[in-house]
């Protein structure tokens, strides 16, 4: 497989993230893990828990597929920007950060708002507070298309909320490029 952008793992599969948006995955199969959905296109982000998967689609939607991937509200979240999964036999789940700082997950306090960033590992979570100026933490990932293909960036900000974005090209700014 060419062009992989991003990995995750789970307790036995694993999925890999090429740079057209599309999913490959390989393992055991245990409740449909490896069996990526066909509805699983524009997708610019992966996680994984014990037995399930998590996909960020370009649009700031959410996939989710296996045994376990559960977030709460997930059919109806959107603007959502980062994902995460934990995993644990007994407590395997799913986690969504949205571009106003908000966390979504089972279990998750109230004082979880203003956040920047998550993540997940074995049985326990992690968000880190939003404060500062704004910076971008990671450079952009290089996406390869072909002529005519949509290609899907993904470059995200963090610093004291609430943040604005403007895209640009050779210095003028797209319009309604503001995601």
């Amino acid at each position: 497989v060419l062009n992989i952008v991003s990995v995750a793992a789970g307790s036995s599969h694993s999925l890999a993230l090429r740079s057209d948006g599309k999913i490959f995955a390989w393992g055991r199969n245990s409740s449909g893990a490896t069996t990526v959905p066909a509805s699983a296109t524009n997708i610019v982000a992966i996680a994984t828990t014990w037995f399930g998967n998590i996909a960020l689609r370009a649009d700031g939607k959410l996939l989710t597929w296996g045994a376990d991937p559960a977030i709460p509200g997930q059919a109806t979240l959107t603007n959502i920007v980062e994902i995460a999964g934990k995993g644990g036999i007994g407590s395997p789940a799913g986690m969504a950060l949205n571009r106003n700082g908000n966390v979504f997950a089972t279990g998750t306090p109230a004082t979880a708002t203003n956040i920047m960033a998550i993540g997940g590992s074995g049985l326990t979570y992690m968000a880190v507070k939003a404060v500062g100026s704004p910076i971008f933490p990671l450079p952009a990932v290089r996406r390869t298309v072909t002529p005519g293909q949509t290609a899907y960036l993904r470059l995200r900000a963090v610093g004291a909320l609430p943040l604005t974005y403007q895209w640009s090209f050779q210095g003028t700014n797209l319009p309604g490029a503001t995601n």
